[in-house]
């Protein structure tokens, strides 16, 4: 009843992002079947030396691989969700506790098999015979049944990786230009930011001549393509502008209020020589 329970553990979760192809890569004991696969119990016809010799090797090949377990768990817990991690500490759990099991059992035969240079007593042999023997293969039964699911666990803890760069994403530093793209390029005038400068240059029949200095212009070009933007300068330009009408108006603005100040300045200077005048009298 113990080992129907443990076994409902034996399950290989699924990432809901591999494709369906690549989801049958996910169950690790069908991918890449291993030899360790063969392990089997020993027989209850060989002799108590020749048992506890291969439960010996059998407990010690699957404490080695449960070690790795644990290296690759701890390596990449960060990629891993919640029901794998389930998956994972409940398999290592239950494959270490029936390591445990079986190694308690084994220890004073190990130990007089040890010190006696290989050989078992008669004692030893009699009771590996009718207690201990039969309890330990009956719980290397349930050892193996753990180090199964332990396989499974490898194998899926070492494509974690390779699952997670097959779905990895294309950057755009990294993507081609298509040979179907166009590459078109337009042309943006932005207007100057910085005043316009002018100067008088001499006046004329028609009105004053102004010449105007502009900053330099820039030009962007924008690539259709690539969304790259190119500044380009243009040299300043020099121009000699002819006034309008509104120039016109203008000068004739000026004309009168030149008129004006003439007219100010005229009876300033009556009234200096009538103050004079009346100085002298």
């Amino acid at each position: 009843m113990a080992l129907s329970l443990k076994r409902s553990r034996f399950f290989y979760p699924r990432r809901p992002s591999l494709s369906q192809s690549e989801s049958s890569i996910s169950q690790p004991a069908e991918a890449s079947p291993s030899p360790t696969l063969s392990l089997q119990a020993p027989k209850q016809s060989s002799s108590a030396t020749e048992q506890v010799a291969e439960l010996l090797k059998i407990t010690k090949h699957i404490r080695t691989q449960l070690q790795e377990a644990q290296r690759l768990r701890q390596l990449k817990a960060p990629l891993l969700d919640p029901a794998e991690e389930t998956w994972i500490n409940s398999t290592i759990s239950d494959i270490t506790e029936a390591a445990h099991d079986i190694a308690v059992l084994l220890e004073p035969t190990r130990i007089e098999q040890e010190i006696g240079n290989g050989r078992l007593g008669l004692r030893r042999q009699l009771r590996w015979k009718y207690r201990d023997g039969q309890r330990t293969i009956n719980k290397s039964q349930r050892l193996l049944a753990c180090h199964r699911s332990l396989i499974g666990v490898l194998s899926y803890l070492h494509q974690v990786d390779r699952s997670l760069s097959t779905s990895a994403r294309t950057y755009e530093l990294d993507a081609g230009i298509s040979s179907s793209v166009s590459l078109e390029v337009g042309e943006l005038e932005v207007p100057p930011t910085e005043p316009v400068q002018g100067k008088i240059i001499a006046p004329s029949a028609d009105g004053l001549k102004y010449r105007v200095e502009r900053p330099v212009e820039e030009m962007i070009m924008v690539s259709g393509a690539t969304k790259m933007e190119s500044v380009v300068g243009k040299p300043a330009e020099k121009s000699t502008l002819t006034p309008g009408p509104v120039d016109c108006e203008i000068d004739d603005l000026l004309a009168w209020r030149r008129s004006r100040v003439s007219l100010a300045e005229t009876k300033r200077s009556v009234a200096h020589i009538a103050r004079q005048f009346e100085a002298d009298v």
